[in-house]
């Protein structure tokens, strides 16, 4: 039985083809999809070309390819055989570089006499001989291209799809093919802070790029930071004097707590200005101006052993975590919450497992009164709502960096609230209230460190 098994694993599986191929064809057996998913459906490809013209910008993408020389190599563009004319073929995919590449080859299929001039001029200043055919995938229909299609034009769909770049990939790899933007002073900015330790890599991620480079742009701003420069790191002030000025510029860019910092991208040029006057009176900015500019080092700080594990600590409630509650209460269970010791001799892991349970018990009631929410059934029935109403918040999504974002910040208290029995849950903290579970102090850090920064949006929900 042994051998039979072993045998039948050694033949090959039966691999299925796919249903394209690649080849070249001419341009003018490319025929633009008249059912194409940008416009509506149309009748002639003169139509299709007006159309594409007027509304898809096939000019820029005509500019670009005189520029280039041919459409990119990495992109193919996708056809399927024509149902009734031999040889020819519909294009799925890559009508628009189609199109473009079409009135640049024949002008005269142009819309207009102004466009006929204007593809004509830009047939005539390329110094590339303009490809008369093209390498395209053959799909063997229209249904077997559009998978393919619907992939590559339904947004990223959890990184199946394109990955858009951010701000900050975006302007790396300007930077890298030698165009200098707004951007690349910012970049260097933070460079500079994150090998100085002025921020870590953590904080640096959560700053957005574009705040950064709207408020450097800024030549009151840049004088109060001692920078010379908005399109380059460069200072004119002493090193040190520039770290202290960066620390709290940068910490005022950080969004903490789900709350709007003070450097933030909704500020406008007086904003801005006021910040910086703001930065002179606190004793925040620069008072050296030196004669010349110059690129900083960043300043290493050695290390001479590795940091504290957050799981070692012997309070529930890290000592960097910041909260200025209303609610007398609330306020009077938290304070006791974070002075409790868990850990040494003595520690108290029974009465902090009960005080965190009550917390998050008065913390969900008072969102939930303050916001207008049903307080109707059980902890995790309250939390439930009012975790749903923060998901739902427009402007703590755009702080929390989209929607997909907070969503998953949120997660342990979806946890906390979905599963009676799951170690985040108030009933399981509640077992350790009757001794039927022991909380240990490894057990409080974590379940903290988890439900962290949604207590932190809760808490600064409140009014």
């Amino acid at each position: 039985m042994a051998a039979a098994k072993k045998a039948r694993k050694r033949v090959p599986q039966q691999l299925v083809e796919h249903p394209y191929h690649k080849a070249s064809v001419r341009l003018d057996r490319l025929l633009m999809d008249s059912e194409n998913p940008r416009h509506e459906p149309l009748s002639s490809e003169p139509e299709i070309i007006a159309w594409l013209v007027k509304n898809e910008a096939v000019l820029p993408l005509a500019k670009t390819i005189v520029e280039m020389g041919d459409l990119s190599p990495l992109e193919n563009v996708g056809v399927y055989p024509h149902p009734t004319k031999r040889g020819y073929y519909v294009v799925a995919e890559g009508n628009r570089r189609v199109c473009a590449l079409t009135l640049l080859r024949d002008p005269d299929r142009s819309p207009t006499t102004t466009l006929k001039r204007t593809f004509s001029a830009l047939r005539d200043s390329t110094t590339y001989a303009l490809p008369h055919e093209i390498e395209v995938a053959v799909f063997d229909s229209e249904q077997a291209a559009l998978p393919w299609k619907t992939l590559r034009h339904s947004g990223e769909q959890g990184g199946a799809g394109t990955r858009k770049w951010k701000a900050l990939q975006i302007a790396r790899n300007l930077k890298k093919v030698g165009q200098a933007t707004a951007d690349n002073a910012a970049i260097e900015l933070m460079d500079y802070a994150e090998a100085s330790g002025i921020i870590t890599r953590d904080q640096r991620e959560k700053i957005p790029l574009t705040t950064v480079t709207r408020h450097i742009s800024n030549p009151v701003l840049r004088d109060a930071l001692g920078l010379a420069s908005a399109k380059e790191f460069t200072i004119q002030a002493p090193v040190e004097q520039v770290d202290k000025a960066l620390q709290v510029f940068l910490a005022d860019a950080f969004p903490a707590n789900g709350n709007e910092p003070a450097v933030n991208s909704r500020n406008k040029k007086q904003d801005i200005e006021t910040y910086a006057a703001k930065l002179r009176s606190d004793g925040h900015a620069i008072t050296t101006r030196l004669a010349a500019a110059f690129t900083p080092k960043p300043t290493v700080r050695k290390r001479t052993r590795h940091n504290r594990s957050p799981n070692d600590r012997n309070r529930v409630v890290p000592r960097d975590f910041v909260a200025n509650i209303k609610n007398r209460a609330l306020k009077r269970i938290f304070d006791e919450l974070r002075n409790i010791p868990i850990s040494g001799d003595p520690d108290f892991p029974f009465a902090a497992n009960y005080l965190m349970r009550a917390f998050i018990e008065l913390l969900v009631n008072a969102y939930a009164k303050d916001h207008g929410l049903s307080l109707s059934g059980k902890v995790h029935d309250v939390a439930k709502r009012c975790i749903e109403a923060l998901q739902n918040d427009a402007a703590l999504q755009t702080n929390a960096g989209g929607k997909a974002k907070l969503t998953e910040q949120l997660k342990a208290w979806r946890v906390l609230y979905g599963d009676v029995d799951s170690w985040l849950s108030p009933h399981t903290m509640g077992s350790g209230v009757h001794g039927n579970m022991v909380p240990t102090q490894r057990d409080l850090v974590a379940r903290w460190d988890n439900l962290e920064t949604g207590t932190s949006y809760l808490l600064a929900g409140l009014k």
